[in-house]
This record gives structure tokens, sequence and C-alpha cells, in this order.
């Protein structure tokens, strides 16, 4: 399917709603998250037509150890694809009272969840079953644009710059004054930043306690997964 092609069906489809996410489920199959719900795009078939698999308002969407993770303003929802097909989810988890998510990214096996007020850190090393690891206030750091972690750290980039912390700390340890303020991924060792028309590389190997301080790598997944209604997968590293 050509780029055009995909761009008008975008533009052009209105029962997507706005869109607010979209994610490759496999070569041929692409999800779409908005406002009017979760929508699947089979892009080897003309013409291109969304389909829904579930309804009501999703704020973002990742693809994570075979599993989709949905999120909405009020809860995070995983399913199998074979849900999805059946319009329904294996599991919701509750975010915290009073949040309410605006947009979601995955690193590594960490979603972060950003809200008005605050960011959740959810934990994917078991992806059948996030944890909760942490919330981060706004107030406490600034305004959040992004934010990363790894084993050791987390890394929050916003308007006080890049501000270094340990996962159990409630302020910084350390901050670096950076031009490019509005995105950041990490690397092995290497963050690198994009904003203001500018990209970044930072190396990170000061804050390292083994030399390279790296996510958790795909090979870590676990063998099966397992979900409370007796189904399972085998997870892989999409």
């Amino acid at each position: 399917v050509s780029q055009p092609r995909v761009s008008r069906l975008l533009k052009q489809a209105g029962e997507l709603g706005t869109v607010r996410g979209a994610a490759l489920l496999d070569d041929s199959t692409l999800l779409i998250a908005g406002s009017r719900g979760v929508h699947a795009v089979r892009m080897n078939k003309a013409p291109l037509q969304p389909q829904k698999l579930l309804d009501g308002e999703v704020v973002g969407l990742e693809i994570y150890g075979g599993l989709v993770y949905v999120v909405r303003p009020d809860r995070l929802e995983v399913a199998m694809p074979k849900h999805l097909l059946q319009h329904i989810t294996a599991r919701r988890i509750a975010l915290e009272p009073g949040f309410r998510a605006d947009r979601v990214r995955r690193e590594g096996s960490s979603l972060f969840i950003f809200g008005r007020e605050a960011v959740t850190e959810m934990s994917l090393a078991e992806p059948a079953k996030p944890e909760l690891l942490s919330t981060v206030a706004h107030g406490d750091f600034g305004s959040i644009k992004d934010m990363v972690a790894n084993r050791h750290h987390r890394y929050i980039l916003g308007e006080r710059g890049l501000q270094v912390t340990e996962p159990t700390q409630k302020e910084p340890s350390d901050y670096i004054q950076v031009a490019a303020d509005d995105g950041l991924t990490l690397k092995g060792r290497f963050a690198i930043l994009v904003g203001q028309n500018t990209v970044e590389v930072l190396d990170l190997a000061p804050y390292s306690r083994d030399g390279v301080d790296t996510i958790q790598s795909p090979e870590a997944l676990p063998a099966k997964l397992s979900f409370d209604d007796g189904s399972s997968a085998a997870p892989s590293a999409r």
C-alpha cells in the first residue's frame, strides 16, 4: 500500500474520530486508536476500510510481547489479537483516582502513561500482568514532555531540561541543560533527544552502574503468557 493511500484513509475515514495513536499488529494490519475506539485496517486489501474492534475513547495503544495495550482515559486494557477480533480485552487495570490519561508511549519493558498532572509508569516485565511502578507529578519536576527509564535511573525531559533520578526518589539527583526538549529515547548507554529543530545525543555512562545501563531486552520475556480467562500465548519481541 502506498503512503498516499494510507494518508487518504486517515483523512477521509470519519468513523475513526480524532486519531491518537497507531501501531502495526503484523506486516499487513494497522491498528488505529482514537476518540471513537480502536480500528483495524488490512493494508493489503483494497479499498482500505477500517474495521471497529473496540468502542469508546482511546488515547493510545502499544504492542509488546505479542500483546496489545489499549490506554483509555481512566484505565489500561490488555488483549491478545484474538481478543480484539472478538471485540473484548482480557484484563483491565484502573489508573489512580483522579488521573486522566492523554497519551502513552513504551520504552523497553516500561509503559509511560502521560496525564495533565502526572506521568504513570507501568512495568511490563510480566507482559500479561502490568504493574504500577510509580507516578511522577508535574509539580515535582516541572512540566514533563517525555520520560523514559532503565534498570537504575529515570530520565525526565521538560521545561527544566533533562532531569535524572533513581526510581525511588521523589526529586532529581542531577540536571542536564539541553536544547532539544520535546522527546527522547534510549539506545544502549545513549539518550537521543529531539526538539527545537535540534537532535542531541547524550552519553549516559556516568549514570551507569555496570558500564551499560540498558532497558530490558526482548530476550528477557517469559516463555509463556497467561491470562485470568485461561488463555495463553507465546510472546514475541514485537
